[in-house]
């Protein structure tokens, strides 16, 4: 696996785990980022998506950023 150049997520990242709009990414980023305590000025990171969905890196990493695990 290679490693992908952000850790870093915007909303817009997590389209691939929603088949909502804009509104329900950031729905669905609050949620999470509620669920671990997280203040509002902090983002999430690839590591709070598999904590949260309880999936492998890897997994995560190819849903976000495509097969060559790049932004």
């Amino acid at each position: 696996m290679k490693k992908p150049q952000r850790i870093i997520l915007f909303p817009e990242d997590l389209s691939s785990f929603s088949g909502g709009g804009s509104k329900t990414l950031y729905r669905l980023y609050n949620t999470i980022r509620e669920k671990f305590g997280l203040d509002k000025k902090i983002r999430l990171t690839i590591y709070h998506i598999r904590d949260y969905f309880k999936i492998s890196l890897e997994d995560v990493i190819h849903a976000i950023f495509g097969a060559n695990g790049k932004s």
